[in-house]
Order: C-alpha cells, then sequence, then structure tokens
C-alpha cells in the first residue's frame, strides 16, 4: 500500500508541475506570444521565425536532457528549465527585434529540458495498463495552456507586458511542488544503453507494422501541424477580417477541444487500439480543415470547427507518446520519448517557417491548408496499416 501511495503521489505531483510549467513555457510563450507580435506589426515572415527559432530552442532541450538527467538528476533540470524559460519571458520588455530571437530561443529551450525531464519520469511509475489513459490525462491538462493563456489575451490585452509577468508567474508556480519532491530513485535508468539498437536505427523501422514508427509518423505531423497554428492562426485570423479579441477566442477554443479530446483518445487506444484512435484524430482533423479552408464561415461556426480542429490535431502528440510508452524496457522508453519529442519538435521548425512563407506570399488561410494536407497524408498511413492488421500482418514492435 505505501508503495502504491508514493507512485499515485509522484504521479499527482509530476501532473500539476507539467501542467503550471505548461501554461508558463507553451502557453503564454508559444501560444500568447505571437498574438503580443502581431499587435507590434511584425510580419507574418519574422513571426513565423520567431516560432521557429522557439521550436530550435526547444530542440536543443530536447537532445542535451538526457545527459543533463544523468549528471544533475531530473529535479535539477526541470528548476534549470523553468530559469530558462522565465528569462527569456523578461528579457522582453528591456529588448526589441531581433533580441527578442535570444527570447525565442531560452523559452523553447526550457521548454525542451522539462517535457523529456518530467515525462520520462511520469512514465517510469505509471503502469503500464492505464499508459493511454494516463497520458490522455496529462496531455488533457497541459492542453489548459491553449485555453487559459489566450484567454487572459482578452482580459488582459497585449498593450503592456502583463501578460509575460503572468508567465513567469506560472513558472514560480510549477517550481514549488518541485521543490517539494524527492529526487527520483532511478536516475541510472535514463543512461543510454549502446548494447541495445535504437529503433530508429532497427530494420523494423522502415515497416510501418512498429508502433513505435507509427507514433513517430503522428508526432512528426503533429508537430508540423502545432509550429503552423502557434506561428500563422493570428495571420488566419486577421484574413478573415477577425478582431484581436476573437483570435484570442478562437485560439481558446482550439485548446478546449484540446483539453476535453485527450483523456478519451487515451481511453480509445488502450480499448479500441492505437491504429484506430489514430485514424480517427487524423480523419477528422483533415476533413475540419478542409471545411474552414474552403468556406467562408460566420464566427459562430468557426468557433465550432475550431473545437473539432483542437481537439483532433491535440490527439496527434498524445497518441505519439502513447506509442513511445508501451514498451515495459525504462530506458528504451526514455530513447523512444526522446525520439518522439525531437521528431515533433523538428517539424514544428518546418510547420512554422513553411507556413509564415506561404501566408507571406500565397494566402492567409495556408496554415489552415497546410493541416488538411498533413493530416491527410497521416490518415493514408493509418490505413495502410489498419489494412496490415486486418491481413494479420500486423504487430506491435516497441
Amino acid at each position: 500500500m505505501q508503495k502504491l501511495s508514493l507512485q499515485w503521489r509522484s504521479i499527482i505531483m509530476l501532473n500539476v508541475i507539467s501542467t503550471f510549467a505548461q501554461l508558463g513555457q507553451f502557453g503564454i510563450g508559444f501560444a500568447v506570444l505571437p498574438i503580443w507580435l502581431a499587435a507590434r506589426h511584425v510580419s507574418p515572415v519574422n513571426l513565423g521565425f520567431f516560432g521557429a527559432v522557439e521550436w530550435a530552442g526547444m530542440l536543443q532541450g530536447l537532445l542535451f536532457t538526457l545527459k543533463l538527467v544523468d549528471k544533475m538528476g531530473s529535479k535539477q533540470v526541470i528548476l534549470l528549465s523553468l530559469i530558462s524559460s522565465s528569462v527569456g519571458l523578461l528579457l522582453i520588455p528591456f529588448s526589441k527585434w531581433p533580441i527578442w530571437l535570444i527570447s525565442a530561443f531560452l523559452i523553447g529551450f526550457g521548454m525542451g529540458l522539462r517535457w523529456i525531464a518530467v515525462e520520462t519520469w511520469l512514465y517510469r511509475v505509471v503502469p503500464k495498463n492505464i499508459v493511454g489513459q494516463v497520458a490522455g490525462f496529462h496531455e488533457a491538462l497541459i492542453a489548459l495552456a491553449m485555453i487559459i493563456p489566450p484567454a487572459l489575451v482578452a482580459i488582459l490585452s497585449t498593450s503592456g507586458h502583463l501578460l509575460l509577468i503572468v508567465g513567469v508567474i506560472f513558472n514560480l508556480l510549477a517550481a514549488i511542488p518541485l521543490l517539494l519532491m524527492q529526487n527520483e530513485a532511478a536516475n541510472n535508468q535514463l543512461k543510454s544503453d549502446k548494447s541495445k539498437v535504437s529503433f530508429l536505427l532497427n530494420l523494423s523501422f522502415f515497416k510501418v507494422e512498429n508502433i513505435a514508427l507509427l507514433g513517430l509518423y503522428i508526432a512528426i505531423v503533429g508537430g508540423v501541424i502545432d509550429g503552423a497554428l502557434m506561428a500563422l492562426f493570428s495571420v488566419f485570423g486577421l484574413g478573415r477580417g477577425l478582431l484581436e479579441a476573437q483570435i484570442g477566442a478562437l485560439s481558446a477554443t482550439i485548446g478546449i477541444g484540446g483539453l476535453l479530446m485527450q483523456y478519451p483518445i487515451g481511453w480509445l487506444s488502450d480499448r479500441a487500439g492505437f491504429i484506430k484512435a489514430g485514424l480517427l484524430a487524423a480523419s477528422v482533423a483533415c476533413l475540419v480543415a478542409t471545411i474552414i479552408a474552403l468556406t467562408s464561415l460566420n464566427f459562430s461556426w468557426l468557433m465550432c470547427l475550431c473545437f473539432l480542429l483542437g481537439a483532433m490535431t491535440t490527439c496527434f502528440l498524445t497518441l505519439g507518446i502513447i506509442a513511445a510508452a508501451y514498451t515495459q524496457n525504462h530506458d528504451l522508453m526514455a530513447q523512444n520519448m526522446s525520439k518522439v519529442s525531437i521528431a515533433f519538435t523538428a517539424s514544428s521548425i518546418l510547420g512554422a517557417l513553411s507556413a509564415g512563407f506561404v501566408a507571406e506570399n500565397v494566402s492567409s488561410d495556408a496554415v489552415i491548408w497546410l493541416v488538411a494536407i498533413t493530416s491527410g497524408v497521416l490518415t493514408l498511413i493509418f490505413i495502410h496499416a489498419l489494412y496490415q492488421q486486418k491481413s494479420s500482418t500486423y504487430k506491435v514492435v516497441s
């Protein structure tokens, strides 16, 4: 009973830490800052560049996390991540473009460190028979970062620097439960095992039957979509003639959809299987994005469709994490988690840059078309995987 109590106490505390950190690092740093910058007439190309630098900073954080955890421990790495992002936010009021790109890198770097340090710690203690549901619940909590900070735009406006201070406060709130936690008992489980072959180098990497590979595919698409939406959704809204407050409301609606869908998609993955859950998310995202791109909707209908869009696209990263966490081997799980998150982040850079370029040169609707096309490709991949499963050539390899 004592062991179970310690296990679930750790799960609860890590979810609290992740939630507050996500509000500060991602909610303010990634979701709100582009709106703040757009209000200061930063061009679409520069908005895309800013977003790309944030994702590049995150990528660097992801690449260094496991080495830092080996040397310092997860607790210290998470604390370092909160400091990095807070410094990035505090630098903005005292600088201008292009110095803001340094802030972008620091915010992203902190986000990358915290992501792997928290989630590898968390999924080591989660029972494997409920990993989908815990992952869904965890992602639902951090989806608050797409609801609360954008909603604060409508309340506080972007006229001053108060939103940036709020981001630092969220980071401080994450540090409180972190400082109360004991260091994890098994840091050595995160060390690389050179005798094992990563799934990225294994021959089964080239077969869709590998669940780790499917997780990688869905994380890549999720990254492209997240990078594009974070950096350019405000440009899409302005192109449709929306006010700043309406854009903030739509961003919050996307976040609400994501929050409400995370636990159901985790439950569906546990019950119906990873492939069917992924196929549902990809196909609905493709359909909804296509409707938004092809039609001119009033604000109420656009709110409804953005709710569905957020519900489906936010599931992509959750499903990628579920795929990475399936293995019983803690060391391999940490490596898989790192690779899925790196793929997500690298593709987010591409998403932000490509959406910014196309929005500048073609249309402000480019970000929505990007969602439709990439989720459509992912739908075809999952249809192929489902066919393999039904023809008995599919097996779980993690």
